[in-house]
């Protein structure tokens, strides 16, 4: 499951892991919740390269996938976005760095297949405006995946003496833009400063004269400090082409008319303002601050979005606790309804950042933004989950989605033995692979290339399964053969639900501390705080052995070869032979090799095998003999030219798997 290290995960499979522990604190009808994972993006003052990005994790607060590497500067908001015709099955994140306060950036947008390979190039400025800042990025439900909606903070002069600012001054202009994915063109654009006037605002300029309402995000209008008049956080588009936005310092929000909208007005036009100084809605309900607006539909008269309500600034709050907000408007009476409100389970403000998001099954997830609470309610407004990530970090927002991801790269495995004579202990991951269901350990005393003696098949365990092999006994006819305890040569298999290959990790050695080592961080389970190169470097006796990859049995022939062929060559040119001669005599030299690397029809290799490749049980009956695994309730494993080999396996039975449920080989 990992090693809980404080509010950090830790995995001796993934060392530079840096995720977040998530702590469930209500969790009452499984059944009920909707099906997906849950989408992170934690970030915190010291980001740096590596340290934050993507994470994926399961209802039982399990990592499924760590994304820190993929991000060039920090991300932020990741989530699973349409691309090009694909629905559900990429994911896009911002990707920029603070430039000024608030978090305020001009970055780049980037999208991920489910390999977690990023598709297309990168997303910058577009247009005449900068780069996208972190507040947006959404592809429209309704629209394929042709386009992606981005918030820009585009910074502007302007004579401020009139708001008690510089004349020199400089404010920041909320602006949005729709994208032609295929094309990098814009499709749509709009600034804030073109259709509101300023005094909109609530917050104003920060000076020491200042006796108006402000915020520390507000700044004083110089270059290093934009007037943050607007703060423009979020912008949603419906299948008619307009598009609501918010405006946290306004505390409103904005629908605005698209290029095609059937009012018959000018593209940017404001239809209509809810909230705010004014209002075109009568209401009996309040938002203030408010983050992530969203169309949930629109009818000929009525429209319903959903938003985040902070209520609070970290100054001044309008409600005893933040919510989500689901709510109606009706376009002919322009009354606005609150539908239904999730308040927050833990009874608190959050100041800043937070989302709503409309699940499929009608259930509501809930971000409590900086505050790292996320929860999932039912429709009726019934709390079924909530969970807390710990850290010192905070999400921008906090989704579920539906996944399935196939990385590319092979599963890790750890080996380790506290010594000569101790019981192994097996540590083995596949980050971001959410197909994986079982672990299949085998090992070998004589070589990388086997032969080959399947150790145990497990269940996945978490993130990081821990197989202990310290009561594992092997029993051959009801005889004890030997406990389990240091291989030279080991490698994990990867297995699906129904017991079918997956991948292999690379073949790795047993790691064997020395004295040193094993007396200052070591136990009989685990070296901890250690580097990953530290278990490459050591063993009991001081002989330093490198990991050596999964073999495809033919690194040893290609010189052969090479060889053959340039003595046949020099002997066809030097005796006029026929020119076919270098190629009959080079299959010959193949059969020599492979018998020199000793594997052949009588022992066995790791075989390089296509992740995900389908195997389907048959051929090994006509050899008369099992070609599975001797696994209660799993298929196994086929036998054949693209799977591994096992006819030289016994079955052996195993007594106890300490630590691992549910399991037991026979």
């Amino acid at each position: 499951m990992g090693i809980v290290m404080g509010p950090w995960a830790n995995y001796l499979t993934e060392p530079t892991f840096r995720t977040s522990e998530v702590n469930i604190t209500h969790d009452v009808d499984r059944s009920a919740l909707s099906p997906g994972y849950f989408w992170l993006t934690p970030y915190a003052g010291d980001f740096r390269f590596g340290s934050y990005g993507p994470q994926i994790f399961d209802a039982d607060g399990t990592l499924i996938w760590c994304g820190n590497d993929t991000s060039k500067v920090r991300a932020m908001d990741a989530h699973v976005c349409d691309y090009l015709g694909e629905k559900g099955n990429h994911i896009c994140y911002n990707d920029a760095a603070p430039i000024e306060q608030a978090g305020h950036s001009a970055g780049l947008v980037r999208f991920f297949d489910n390999t977690y390979t990023q598709v297309g190039t990168d997303f910058g400025a577009a247009g005449d405006l900068r780069g996208p800042d972190i507040h947006e990025l959404n592809t429209p439900d309704w629209g394929n995946g042709e386009t992606f909606l981005v918030d820009i903070y585009e910074k502007r002069k302007m004579d401020l003496t009139e708001y008690d600012g510089p004349e020199e001054g400089y404010i920041l202009d909320g602006c949005f833009q729709e994208v032609d994915i295929k094309t990098k063109s814009v499709a749509f654009q709009w600034c804030a400063l073109d259709h509101i006037p300023i005094w909109h605002t609530y917050t104003f300029l920060k000076h020491p004269g200042q006796k108006n309402y402000t915020t520390p995000i507000t700044a004083n209008g110089s270059w290093d400090g934009p007037w943050d008049w607007m703060h423009f956080n979020a912008v949603s588009k419906n299948e008619e082409g307009d598009y609501v936005i918010s405006a946290r310092h306004h505390n409103t929000i904005y629908k605005i008319a698209g290029n095609d909208n059937n009012l018959g007005l000018a593209p940017g036009e404001i239809i209509w303002r809810l909230g705010g100084k004014f209002s075109d809605f009568s209401q009996d309900f309040n938002f203030s601050r408010q983050h992530t607006v969203r169309f949930v539909s629109t009818e000929r008269d009525t429209t319903v979005i959903s938003l985040f309500n902070n209520a609070y600034d970290g100054l001044a709050y309008t409600a005893k606790y933040s919510d989500a907000q689901i709510i109606s408007l009706n376009n002919e009476t322009m009354n606005a309804t609150l539908l239904q409100s999730f308040s927050d389970p833990m009874k608190g403000l959050s100041p800043s950042q937070g989302s709503v998001q409309i699940l499929p099954n009608k259930n509501v997830m809930v971000s409590w933004g900086n505050r790292a609470w996320f929860s999932e309610f039912a429709e009726d407004g019934k709390l079924l989950y909530n969970a807390h990530f710990g850290g010192g970090v905070e999400s921008f927002r906090a989704w579920k989605f539906p996944w399935k991801g196939y990385p590319k790269w092979a599963p890790k495995l750890l080996a380790y033995a506290h010594n000569d004579s101790a019981p192994l202990h097996a540590y083995v991951s596949w980050n971001g692979a959410t197909e994986v269901k079982g672990w299949q350990i085998r090992a070998s005393m004589s070589s990388s290339h086997g032969p080959w003696k399947t150790l145990a098949t497990v269940a996945k365990d978490g993130f990081e399964t821990h197989i202990n092999f310290t009561d594992l006994v092997v029993t051959e006819n009801g005889a004890h053969v030997e406990t389990i305890t240091a291989y030279p040569y080991i490698y994990a298999t990867a297995l699906d639900s129904a017991g079918k290959v997956l991948a292999h990790s690379e073949v790795m050695h047993t790691f064997i501390p020395n004295a040193t080592i094993s007396r200052k961080k070591c136990n009989e389970t685990a070296c901890h705080n250690l580097k990953w190169f530290d278990y490459d470097a050591s063993w009991s006796t001081g002989q330093q052995v490198e990991p050596e990859p999964a073999s495809d049995g033919y690194s040893c022939v290609w010189p052969l070869l090479f060889l053959a062929f340039a003595v046949e060559i020099i002997v066809l040119r030097w005796f006029g032979l026929s020119w076919d001669f270098p190629l009959r005599m080079a299959a010959g030299a193949g059969r020599r090799a492979s018998r020199v690397i000793g594997w052949g029809d009588d022992s066995e290799k790791l075989p390089f095998l296509p992740m995900y490749e389908d195997l389907s049980p048959s051929s090994d009956e006509e050899h008369g003999r099992s070609g599975f695994l001797s696994v209660p309730g799993r298929p196994g494993l086929e036998r054949g030219s693209s799977g591994p080999d096992i006819h030289q396996d016994q079955e052996v039975s195993v007594s106890k798997v300490s630590g691992v449920s549910g399991v037991k080989l026979s």
